[in-house]
């Protein structure tokens, strides 16, 4: 049987995605994730999102750099009946992911997802609405080399091309409807 090669990293982006597809996969209750997103502005419950903010490069070589990152997991679940329900629901969902997530590579070139440390991340806002959300701080590190000029350009390129650009003659966004015949 031969090993599959694990996936190289290109952006943070491609962490993030693992590992919404993976919390998705092992914990039936997070129906969705989302990356990098408001907590406010996901309607399930519980919830989770992923986000990788922050990264340091160190030379690894003379065309090549190692990336450490830190990888953020929110959590948040509702609870109307008290402040000690929502605790009694939320630790154990925290270690969970914490022990669902820890040392897993998600078929990509990176070291093993290493948990950090976890903290209570509810806003007044949160309380008020019988929310509450915890922060999961995870590490993992992974290579880039640097590109020739070619890769260079299409990253720029493609990285550009998600800001809108007001007033430029080009459509935004479009829809298709297809009718069946």
């Amino acid at each position: 049987m031969a090993l599959i090669p694990p996936t190289p990293v290109t952006s943070p982006t491609d962490i993030e995605t693992a590992i919404e597809a993976w919390l998705v996969a092992q914990i039936a209750a997070f129906k969705t994730a989302k990356r990098q997103q408001n907590m406010r502005f996901i309607f399930t419950d519980p919830a989770v999102t992923v986000a990788v903010f922050d990264g340091k490069l160190v030379p690894a070589g003379r065309i090549s750099f190692r990336v450490t990152c830190p990888v953020h997991v929110e959590l948040a679940m509702t609870n109307a009946k008290s402040e000690e329900a929502r605790r009694d629901g939320i630790n154990p969902l925290v270690f969970g992911v914490i022990q669902v997530l820890s040392r897993q590579r998600f078929g990509l070139a990176i070291t093993d997802l290493f948990p950090k440390g976890f903290k209570d991340v509810t806003s007044e806002e949160d309380f008020k609405n019988n929310r509450i959300v915890y922060d999961l701080e995870f590490e993992t590190s992974f290579y880039i080399e640097i590109a020739p000029d070619a890769t260079e350009t299409a990253l720029l390129t493609i990285g550009l091309s998600y800001f809108l650009q007001p007033d430029d003659g080009v459509a935004d966004a479009t829809d298709t409807i297809n009718f069946a015949p």
